[in-house]
């Protein structure tokens, strides 16, 4: 007997629903079972979707500005690179804390789960997301709000830092340039 652990996508073709857009890249993705909903970062914009039939419930735009993107570019970025990737997609009560890469200028804001469009808060997104797209990080929100970083901190992406910032504390981080903490 012939166990396996995996289905191929041939086999789910006719039964698998799918979404596509042409921004084509989607960074990340927050499910919210309790409303029956998905959350999607992307470039340029976040989607809010029904979990069934990936029905697109709303769509909000949010570019980097022009003088951001010109910045961007002129030190020495590629015009690709120089857009604004969602890069935290995270959830704390009936809020969503979303952050950007803002054309190497993160951005971040609170909204509300029900509607992408209205911002409660717009905050800075220094030590809070990566400026630059490519590079790996992983954040996480607890359920009393502190809020953990693991990324580059940096244009360069050289400065790499694990972060904590809780209320209106300062925020504590690795030591700076000592990658002994990360290994």
């Amino acid at each position: 007997m012939l166990l396996r652990n995996f289905v191929c996508h041939r086999e789910l073709q006719d039964t698998m629903e799918t979404f596509s857009e042409s921004t084509v890249v989607f960074t990340e993705l927050l499910f919210d079972t309790e409303r029956y909903q998905f959350i999607v970062g992307a470039r340029d914009c976040i989607y809010r979707l029904s979990l069934e039939g990936l029905r697109v419930l709303e769509k909000a735009a949010w570019p980097a500005p022009e003088r951001d993107i010109n910045t961007c570019i002129q030190k020495g970025q590629s015009e690709e690179d120089c857009h604004n990737y969602i890069r935290v997609l995270l959830m704390h009560n009936n809020r969503l804390f979303i952050c950007g890469t803002n054309a190497f200028s993160p951005e971040c804001s609170w909204r509300d789960v029900n509607s992408l469009h209205t911002v409660h808060e717009w905050k800075s997104g220094l030590a809070k997301c990566p400026s630059n797209p490519h590079t790996n990080s992983t954040a996480l929100m607890t359920s009393e709000g502190d809020y953990y970083l693991a990324s580059a901190l940096d244009f360069s992406s050289q400065n790499y830092a694990i972060v904590r910032i809780m209320g209106t504390e300062p925020f504590l981080r690795t030591v700076q340039y000592d990658p002994k903490w990360l290994n």
